[in-house]
């Protein structure tokens, strides 16, 4: 019997396990969350196309939708035009353009994503301090839209420095 090299696990950056193939052991250098995946769709899922999505995304959030913000109060969707969508929160009508909510979905797929995630990826749409200005609704917004097409769980945390709100966003 050929003795066979010890089988390396790692996140592309740092090593998670060894596993001694000749022994059958396993050394953790961390606690690892396993889970199983249907690569198939997970590569569709990773590689959906801007049409799908703004097709899925305006299918799940149709015109006149209402949805319940976690921080209170609605969002109601006003319009879909090309490229944006416009939605009512409270007096304020924001339009947020959805090729930057289908970036920030493929860049964040199969991972737990916060505000402040969005905030840090792309200031321009989701963060109010950023020059040019974004709005921190479209972070809330974009997590209830990916909820309603089945690619987010709920929405947890307050909102607030400390407890961002944040979704896992699945591959399905």
């Amino acid at each position: 019997m050929s003795k066979r090299e010890p089988l390396i696990i790692d996140d592309g950056e740092n090593t998670l396990g060894v596993i001694d193939t000749n022994r059958g052991t396993t050394t953790p250098l961390r606690r690892l969350r396993v889970r199983c995946v249907d690569f198939d769709a997970a590569w569709e899922t990773t590689n959906m196309d801007y049409l799908t999505f703004k097709s899925k995304f305006e299918g799940a959030v149709p015109v006149g939708s209402l949805l319940t913000n976690p921080g209170g109060g609605t969002s109601e969707v006003l319009s879909y035009a090309s490229d944006h969508v416009a939605y009512k929160r409270g007096n304020s009508r924001i339009r947020a353009s959805l090729s930057d909510f289908h970036a920030s979905f493929l860049k964040f797929a199969g991972s737990r994503v916060t505000s402040s995630d969005l905030k840090s990826f792309k200031p321009s749409v989701y963060d109010s301090s950023a020059r040019p200005a974004g709005h921190p609704c479209n972070c809330t917004f974009l997590f209830l839209g990916l909820h309603r097409m089945g690619f987010a769980s709920e929405i947890e945390g307050s909102g607030v420095r400390g407890s961002p709100f944040s979704v896992d966003l699945r591959i399905k």
